[in-house]
């Protein structure tokens, strides 16, 4: 046998001999059905779609029948026009009247372009580059380096387009702070683009879909501010409260958490955004006890 013909043959005798119904096995792999992103380089990604088998092979079928032949003048491949029908398909694109989303309909979602969706996408950008004086690359929040040319794209398709400025040497933006327990909107996207991710050491849950906590409980401090601040996952959120985990801050976003074994562990902020130095005191007031890696 081809090996293809040999794996659909070998599953099959599995089944015969599986000691769970196939049925039984396929409601539990159901309900773990998920769309996820998977971050590549050069500023691509996979997205992935688990579902049912039969439903992806119809999506795979579907996709196919509105994907028509190339035409004069277009010069992608049938693998490039079927991503390209998939995308706009995704972003709003609606089926036409015959049924078939022709050349012009595939390729109008241009580079940059996000199609019916207007998201508030966040974007750091270097002063430099943007300028033009420098090739630094730009920070897109959930997935990391971008060309200026695509941030440039980017900003010219998003309504809801937030940017922020870095020096190019100090890193300085504006700093933050506030005396309510509810952190103001302009100091949480500050916040969600220095995270990146949740910061429990190895977790990488976006910070969009994390909890925003106090590092030190904002009834002993009276104070919301970008060094008690972090991104938790409601998993790790939930950690730091009822376990014996223990986490400092610095004012330079790195925190270290510290073990019920007592071993400590450093998480990086993803991206560096130094703010103006604060009074030695408030420095103190979130970083002390922190203890020294090694030690």
């Amino acid at each position: 046998m081809a090996p293809p013909a040999f794996r659909r043959a070998m599953r099959r005798l599995v089944e015969r001999f599986h000691p769970v119904p196939l049925g039984v096995r396929h409601d539990a792999a159901r309900a773990q059905r998920r769309l996820y992103i998977e971050h590549l380089d050069d500023g691509m990604a996979w997205v992935n779609l688990l579902c049912e088998a039969e439903r992806a092979l119809a999506i795979d079928a579907h996709v196919r029948a509105l994907t028509v032949d190339a035409v004069a003048g277009d010069e992608r491949t049938r693998g490039q026009r079927a991503a390209d029908c998939a995308v706009a398909l995704l972003l709003g694109g609606s089926q036409p009247p015959d049924g078939v989303l022709d050349t012009a309909t595939t390729t109008s979602l241009g580079r940059g372009s996000l199609g019916a969706v207007r998201p508030t996408v966040h974007i750091t950008v270097p002063v430099l580059s943007l300028l033009g004086h420098g090739d630094e690359p730009a920070i897109l929040d959930g997935y990391g380096p971008i060309s200026i040319e695509t941030a440039r794209e980017i900003a010219a398709h998003a309504p809801s387009f937030r940017r922020l400025l870095t020096h190019p040497e100090t890193g300085a933006v504006l700093s933050y702070g506030s005396t309510t327990y509810r952190v103001p909107a302009d100091l949480t996207a500050w916040l969600r683009i220095r995270d990146g991710v949740c910061r429990f050491p190895g977790c990488t849950r976006p910070a969009s879909r994390s909890d925003i906590d106090h590092t030190v409980a904002w009834r002993q401090t009276q104070c919301t501010d970008h060094d008690n601040l972090a991104h938790l996952c409601r998993k790790h959120h939930r950690l730091k409260h009822h376990s014996q985990w223990r986490m400092w801050q610095g004012a330079d976003g790195v925190v270290r958490w510290k073990s019920p074994a007592g071993s400590i562990h450093e998480s990086m902020p993803a991206h560096e955004m130094r703010p103006p130095p604060k009074d030695a005191a408030s420095r103190m007031r979130r970083t002390e006890p922190p203890p020294a890696i090694g030690a």
